[in-house]
């Protein structure tokens, strides 16, 4: 998968002494349609930011899917963020779809290129259903993935 995120940050914008904002973001896998289609809302000072996260996945010959998840996003050093994240898809199935991860960040000039490790097990968040190259049980694996955000 590859993605991108836009963030508006209205505390910024407001020049509150805290970060409160909403994110946009978009996920693609090639090759079979996955894409992924986020908003979160956020919240925090600048050493700590915390969020959730609304994600609807639509896959080509799947049906449509929604996840939900929660996340932390740490600044623990001047324009690098450190992030954990976790979520299930439709919660009534949580106990059998979910994922968990971990992202490090780099800012320059208000653009922040992460790289996202995610590990799930069924219809997760990030790969497609049913194909695993990783273990044994179908559905479930890691993932690598890239990203961009603009900030605002």
């Amino acid at each position: 998968l590859v993605g991108g995120a836009v963030n508006a940050n209205i505390g910024a914008m407001l020049g509150l002494d805290f970060d409160l904002g909403v994110a946009v973001m978009d996920r693609y896998q090639y090759g079979d349609g996955n894409n992924q289609l986020g908003v979160s809302v956020y919240g925090g000072v600048d050493l700590v930011q915390a969020g959730v996260e609304y994600v609807l996945r639509t896959q080509k010959d799947a049906a449509t899917r929604h996840f939900f998840y929660a996340k932390a996003d740490f600044n623990v050093v001047e324009n690098m963020t450190l992030g954990v994240f976790g979520g299930a898809m439709d919660l009534a199935t949580a106990d059998q779809n979910w994922y968990v991860g971990g992202n490090v960040g780099y800012t320059i000039s208000g653009v922040t290129f992460k790289l996202n490790v995610e590990y799930g097990k069924s219809q997760s968040f990030s790969w497609i259903d049913n194909v695993n190259a990783f273990t044994a049980d179908k559905g479930a694996g890691l993932w690598i993935v890239p990203s961009v955000k603009v900030a605002f």
